[in-house]
Parts: C-alpha cells; sequence; structure tokens
C-alpha cells in the first residue's frame, strides 16, 4: 500500500519536551511536501504506565494538533524491531522500502528535508515514486466548554483575580476569584507571536502564568519560546525576553529579546524577579523584568537528576515551580520527582524521586514514595501541593513529617465529562497539570478534563467552576 511512497517515521512519546519541539518540526515538512510522495507516520513508544493508554495518547495528539496517523506501540513491540534509540527517533524509508536514514534527537529538519528532496530526485527519473495521499488521524470534536487543555493558575497577590493560561485556545483568561467571572482575555486564540493590544495579541500554546501586581502579570510563552508581559492597566502584551526560536544549547542567556530560550513551562515571582522552569533545556532561569536580563541559575542542560549547585545540578524536563520561604520548589516531571533549591545559596536537594525511570503511585515517606511525571507545584509554609499528572491526581507532601499523602485520586477508568449532563462534579481529575491554594481550596487546572476545578479542603468537596462573562475583554 505504502511502496512507491517516502516514508518518514518519528517514534515518540507525548511526555517527552523533545518530541514536542518535533511535532512542530514535522507538522511544517508536512506542509512542505503537500500533495507528494511523502507519508508521515508517528508511533507512540510509551515510556510512562499512563502514556499507553490510547485515550491519553488521543488526547495528546489533539493539544499538539497532530494531523497525521499515529500507531499505539504496545509493550514497544515496534520500537524493539526497528532498534530505535531515544525519543524521538526519525527514520525514512526510500519508495522501495528500504531505510535510508536513521537519527535520534530533535533539530533535524534540515537534514530529514535534504533526505527527501535527494530521494524524489534519484527516484523521480525511474518511475518509482508514485502519489500517496496519506489517511488523516481521527479528530474527536472539541468540547463546548469554555477552555481547552488550560495548564496553569495563578493568583493575584490579593487573591482577587486568577489568571489561566487557556493553552489550547492560545490566550490567557483573567477572571474574579470569588464571583468566577471573566473581566479579561488576552489573546485572539490563533497561534502566534504578536504584541499589542489583549484582543490582537498572539499566543502559542501558553503554560505558566505569575502575577507581580494586580495589574501585571507574566506568561511562560512555550511554543513561541518567550516571556511575555501583560499590562492590565492599558490591555498590552509585550514580550520581555525570548527570540521567538528555540534556543540552540548551550547558552549562557541574555538581554531580552536577543536571549533564546527553550520551552519555558511555569514561571514564578518573588522579590522583583521571574524564576523560570525551563524545560527544554533542563535548566532553572532567572529574568529581571527590569533591564530584561535572562540567564540560567540551575542546571548544566543535561537530562538526570542529580544535586549540588550551579552546573552540578540535573533537571529532568522542569515544569512547574513554587517559592516559599526563600525555597523553590520545582516538579520535575521526567524524573518525576520534586526538587528543592534554596535561595540562599542556589543549593538544589531532591525531596523526592530518584531516576528517570523510577515512577508510579505510593504515598508514605519521602524516602520512598513515587510520583508519575507531576507537572504542577504549590507550596505553602511546609506543604507542597502537587499536581500528579499521570497518576491523575493531586498529593501533599508534609515537610514536617516527611510524608506524602493523597488528597484527591482516580479511583475508576472513567475519563471524560459529559457535557450535556451534570457530572462534571463528580468527574475524577484527568492528566491535571496544576494546583494552587488559596483560603483553604485548591484550585486545579483539570487539564484534559478542560476544566478548572476547586476543592473546599474543609468540607472534603470537589466541583466544577462556571464562568461567566460580563464584557470581558
Amino acid at each position: 500500500m505504502l511502496k512507491g511512497s517516502i516514508i518518514v517515521i518519528d517514534f515518540w512519546t507525548y511526555c517527552c519536551i523533545n518530541c514536542v519541539h518535533m511535532a512542530a518540526e514535522l507538522k511544517k515538512l508536512e506542509e512542505k511536501y503537500a500533495g507528494r510522495p511523502v507519508v508521515f507516520i508517528g508511533i507512540h513508544s510509551a515510556k510512562f504506565k499512563n502514556e499507553a493508554d490510547p485515550k491519553n495518547i488521543e488526547n495528546a495528539i489533539m493539544r499538539y494538533d497532530i494531523s497525521h496517523p499515529v500507531v499505539v506501540d504496545n509493550n514497544m513491540m515496534l520500537w524493539k524491531s526497528y532498534g530505535a534509540s531515544g525519543w524521538p527517533t526519525i527514520f525514512i524509508i526510500d519508495p522501495n522500502g528500504k531505510i535510508v536514514f536513521k537519527h535520534s534527537g530533535e533539530g533535524q529538519i534540515d537534514r530529514i528535508c535534504s533526505i527527501i528532496d535527494e530521494i524524489i530526485e534519484k527516484h523521480s527519473s525511474d518511475g518509482s515514486l508514485k502519489r500517496f495521499d496519506a489517511p488523516v488521524a481521527y479528530k474527536r470534536s472539541r468540547p463546548t466548554s469554555l477552555l481547552y487543555y488550560p495548564s496553569k493558575i495563578a493568583f493575584s497577590p490579593s487573591l482577587k483575580y486568577m489568571a489561566i493560561s487557556d493553552s489550547g485556545n492560545n490566550r490567557i483568561i483573567i477572571a474574579e476569584r470569588g464571583t468566577f467571572r471573566v473581566v479579561r482575555i488576552a489573546g485572539n486564540m490563533q497561534a502566534g507571536n504578536i504584541d499589542g493590544q489583549f484582543e490582537l495579541a498572539a499566543f502559542n500554546s501558553p503554560q505558566g502564568v505569575a502575577w507581580a501586581s494586580e495589574d501585571k502579570l507574566y506568561v511562560a510563552d512555550s511554543a513561541n519560546h518567550t516571556i511575555r508581559e501583560l499590562s492590565l492597566l492599558d490591555g498590552t502584551v509585550k514580550t520581555l525576553a525570548g527570540t521567538g526560536k528555540e534556543q540552540e544549547w548551550p547558552t549562557l542567556g541574555g538581554i531580552g529579546k536577543d536571549a533564546a530560550l527553550n520551552s519555558p513551562w511555569d514561571i514564578v515571582y518573588s522579590k522583583g524577579r521571574i524564576y523560570i522552569a525551563m524545560a527544554g533545556s533542563h535548566q532553572i532561569w532567572e529574568l529581571n523584568p527590569n533591564t530584561n536580563s535572562v540567564h540560567p541559575i540551575a542546571g548544566n542542560g543535561i537530562e538526570g537528576i542529580s544535586n549540588g549547585k550551579g552546573e552540578k545540578v540535573e533537571f529532568a524536563q522542569p515544569s512547574g515551580i513554587s517559592e516559599s520561604m526563600e525555597h523553590l520548589y520545582v516538579a520535575d516531571s521526567e524524573s518525576s520527582s520534586i526538587r528543592d533549591i534554596n535561595m540562599a545559596d542556589m543549593s538544589v536537594a531532591t525531596i523526592v524521586g530518584n531516576g528517570l525511570f523510577n515512577f508510579g503511585y505510593l504515598d508514605g515517606d519521602i524516602s520512598s514514595a513515587k510520583f508519575q511525571h507531576p507537572l504542577g507545584i504549590c507550596a505553602e509554609i511546609n506543604k507542597i501541593y502537587v499536581a500528579d499528572t499521570y497518576n491523575h491526581a493531586i498529593r501533599k507532601i508534609d515537610l514536617l513529617s516527611g510524608i506524602v499523602s493523597t488528597i484527591i485520586a482516580k479511583k475508576s477508568e472513567q475519563s471524560f465529562c459529559d457535557y450535556s449532563s451534570n457530572e462534571c462534579d463528580t468527574l475524577e481529575l484527568y492528566e491535571p497539570s496544576d494546583v494552587k491554594y488559596a483560603e483553604d481550596k485548591l484550585y486545579i487546572a483539570d487539564t484534559n478534563n478542560h476544566l478548572i476545578r476547586v476543592y473546599d479542603m474543609t468540607k472534603n468537596i470537589l466541583k466544577t467552576i462556571e464562568f461567566t462573562f460580563d464584557n470581558a475583554r
């Protein structure tokens, strides 16, 4: 069926930031070679147990706007048969079925284009090429809710307002926390990189949000590799740092728009500085919004889990960051760990977790407790709340007792909300990406359910937030 076509195979797993980058590159290639005998096929070979569920893979396909067919590689059988060696691994097969290219890692787009062009030129003359339109992967209809894969939450200093990164809709929503009335929306819902008035500005998969004051908000605009500033006084967006293109490793940082970043995933504002969980370079960065100077402060850029200071430290796709009592706490997703940075000397320690492939679901003493790819974190005095994303749970770390416990857990296989019914309030969490604390309540970005949930810790009640509009602009 595929004989006569050039086949580009992408072995990936949806937790992997390098795979997310590669998906964006492949999208460009699909557009370039549209209508030509080039077929793109994804093979999803899961790292985490949660990633092996086809429903979860389907959501990842939707979230990252993947249009080519994706094969679910149960038990990594195809991975083993092809001899894939890392996420992502790209194979190119010529019209006669011969593998002519294999390479692991991202940043391959120029080389892939060169190989494809060489094959087209070589086989055009012998008539072995044929036109083949690959079937488009099935796309589930979008929910009718306000949000589409919401990612992160932040509260203004007075707790009056909450900001939500509505990542799938490429926008930032600002609502009153008490009434849940939407008062401002920044972003035109089209993926792009445009500064200016809220209604005209464009984001691309924004993630972390952090307030500096009641009228100033910062955003980690992940797929644009930038940090943006939102002014509620004049309703404008401007770029503080980032070139708009992915950083080439390694880098020492720089000033403003001349400083390249790499998938900033979460941010926190503390004492005049923005601290960035730079998922793509496996580092923690610091940005001074007064000078726009930005640079790494912890992590050598190598994916791993090791403690120490500065370049001696290894992180693994840090995706959540929070500050409390002169400490930065990090949800280090690929190592399924929680890290502690002492801001006095920037020394890094690990609270829970000990390896890139040591994950699971286990409460108890921090020495043996396990998480599975946590993305969200909120530190309060002597307590850390964690969005344990791939366990569909909200967990708590008590720093005084050294005990990890579960607050909200997934108890069945139910995963989707029926928006035509009233079942959302009893719906279990589905890959929550963030959790934030305010006045005895936990606010949760219930990402794959496209909802924001609120858990009343005194009443033990989990509810869905119903947002209202009143000329939001």
